[in-house]
């Protein structure tokens, strides 16, 4: 007879257990004890995200504007046992479980069962269970198991046709899953009516007895090589246990936009898989079977879950951080392609409240405004007909998204939001003039470009040679070394690079936001700048004249050149949106970077103009 899943014995020392049924008592124990474990003691995780404090031992915390009563007999309302029914907190504190999930295709003859204006003051009487969908029904189901009184779920605590209502509840998404005891993630259910309790596959395994020095503690099940589920064609969870880091790559829950700041919110989760229920919190990670996981907090990757999600959150501070939510969000996808700037904010206000920063609009905080500009696609992005953002934010675009990583000099003296529109741009305008402007002081110049190259090493030698050509036969060495860095991941997407050009001469690189406006003339606001002593150091790499000759075979025409300041800038490519000279109001239309090293190229820094300049 097996000894029980919940020894401490075996607890301590069985890794390989037997998987059980997800709604059987046995895994309602383990939550139950996960719970009270964190809860107890995990200084880490009575923290949030945005590092306000939450009370121990799992006490109350203010309920969310709606919630669900679930029913249980000892609630303190005067109702009776068993009734399900939504309530307005009106301020009080409680205990509540935050359900992620997703939803249902929506079907026109078939629409699905939300709260409304009309249905609110039926549902604060009693929800209609047999008619809501599979997973919400298995969520009231395990939240009243787990003795927690109330269940927070968007669709029935946001009454969905009020728009105040909705932008209201929408701005609280970081108190609300932060403030939660535990998020329920229905990680293996594609829709709403999929459900929690999804049936198990039948895995083969070999079960092996397990004792310590002293004494029979339980049994270990060693999983072999088999033929891969329908679920998992690739068969990347099929050797040994499976983990939840292989679950979340195989989700269709972990691609959704919502689902990340839900995710990183939330200071404990519990999620229902294809194999196994895990849980998550920000000291520890558990599953069924005894094995631990460390998933990556944010997309699946390896790394230590949310522990090590703070770790990097207050070693990196906001740069770092906030450039990998935007490459992992823009990656992910939204039903509603309007929710863009909305299915963020939460995480945004988090990060905002931890690192005490300022500003903050459309995914960018103007504490790091020289890191958040720089923005870029290897692929093709889209734009909605409706401007969503102002140009200078990457919400403005649809696709996925990386930011340069080079490390820079900030060259952006001043910058601030400015929500006046000058009339000479009214004229210009694709949308409403609701959208923030960014005025930046800063240095820039009118630029233009040559034919595009290819992407990828050929582009790099290409570029090069002809650099060279334009700069001089004795400049080979020298631009040599700087190749690597401009291509450095910008230009090997999907669409090609164009050669810059400032005052006629060929230094850099252009690449654009959007295949199909490339401006003829452009401005490049410089952003960044990167410096290089003329003294190169051991540990630089061996460099490369154009015919792919190393420094070592030409040491005599090299001689003293080695000894030029070297500079790297980092730009923003604008659009003149004003006919009136006297006026300097652009939009992004993509980045760039330029050379200068010693006399070779275009000293940017020395004679670029200096002043205001407005970015719609």
């Amino acid at each position: 007879m097996d000894t029980p899943v919940s020894t401490q014995e075996e607890r301590q020392y069985v890794a390989g257990r037997t998987i059980h049924p997800p709604e059987s008592s046995i895994n309602l124990m383990n939550l139950k004890s996960w719970l009270a474990e964190c809860g107890t003691q995990h200084s880490r995780c009575h923290t949030g995200l945005s590092g306000r404090c939450y009370p121990r031992n799992l006490s109350g915390t203010p309920l969310p504007k709606r919630v669900i009563n679930v029913g249980l007999s000892d609630e303190t309302l005067d109702t009776p046992g068993g009734k399900v029914f939504l309530i307005e907190s009106n301020g009080q504190e409680g205990r509540y479980a935050a359900l992620s999930y997703c939803w249902e295709p929506t079907v026109p003859d078939d629409p699905p069962v939300i709260l409304t204006r009309k249905n609110k003051s039926d549902f604060q009487v009693q929800l209609p269970i047999s008619q809501l969908p599979k997973t919400i029904q298995d969520a009231i189901d395990l939240t009243r198991r787990l003795e927690i009184p109330y269940l927070w779920i968007d669709r029935f605590c946001i009454v969905q046709d009020d728009p105040e209502d909705w932008r209201e509840e929408a701005q609280k998404m970081c108190d609300i899953y932060e403030g939660a005891v535990v998020t329920i993630a229905a990680l293996a259910a594609a829709q709403a009516n999929e459900g929690l309790y999804l049936p198990r596959e039948a895995i083969p395994y070999v079960r092996v007895p397990l004792a310590t020095k002293d004494k029979f503690v339980g049994h270990m099940n060693i999983t072999p090589d088999w033929d891969p589920p329908e679920w998992d064609p690739h068969g990347l969870g099929i050797v040994g246990s499976s983990d939840l880091e292989v679950e979340l790559n195989m989700s269709r829950w972990n691609t959704r936009g919502w689902i990340l700041q839900e995710r990183l919110l939330s200071r404990r989760l519990v999620y229902f898989g294809r194999r196994q229920i895990y849980w998550e919190c920000q000291e520890m990670t558990r599953n069924e079977n005894g094995v631990h996981d460390y998933a990556d907090a944010m997309s699946g990757g390896t790394g230590r879950g949310k522990s090590e999600l703070l770790r990097r959150l207050m070693d990196y501070g906001s740069t770092r951080f906030w450039r990998d939510i935007i490459k992992t969000y823009t990656r992910r996808q939204l039903t509603v392609s309007e929710d863009k700037t909305k299915a963020i904010a939460g995480l945004a206000q988090a990060i905002q409240r931890r690192l005490s920063l300022h500003d903050y609009a459309f995914g960018v905080f103007l504490d790091d405004i020289d890191r958040s500009l720089l923005w870029y696609s290897k692929g093709d992005l889209s734009r909605p007909i409706s401007p969503r953002a102002p140009s200078w934010s990457w919400m403005a675009y649809d696709g996925a998204l990386n930011l340069v990583n080079d490390e820079w000099s900030s060259m952006i003296r001043d910058c601030s939001l400015d929500h006046t529109i000058p009339l000479s741009y009214l004229s210009n305008m694709e949308g409403p003039p609701k959208l923030p402007a960014l005025r930046i002081t800063g240095s820039y110049v009118p630029c233009s470009y040559q034919p595009q190259i290819r992407s990828g090493n050929n582009g790099a030698f290409e570029w090069m040679i002809v650099v060279q050509d334009s700069l001089g036969d004795d400049s080979g060495a020298l631009v040599s070394p700087w190749r690597t860095k401009l291509f450095q991941g910008v230009c090997q997407g999907h669409w090609d690079c164009r050669i810059l050009s400032i005052s006629g001469r060929l230094c850099g690189l252009v690449k654009f936001d959007m295949h199909d406006h490339q401006p003829s003339q452009i401005f490049c606001l410089i952003v960044g700048e990167t410096t290089e002593a003329g003294n190169r150091t051991k540990k630089e790499p061996a460099r490369f004249d154009a015919g792919g000759k190393s420094e070592a075979g030409n040491k005599q025409r090299l001689k003293g050149q080695g000894n030029r300041e070297r500079k790297l800038y980092h730009m923003l490519v604008l659009e003149k949106m004003s006919e009136d000279p006297d006026e300097k109001i652009f939009r992004r239309v993509g980045i760039a970077q330029a050379i200068w090293i010693g006399g070779v190229g275009y000293p940017v820094h020395e004679l670029a103009e200096k002043g205001d300049l407005m970015i719609m």
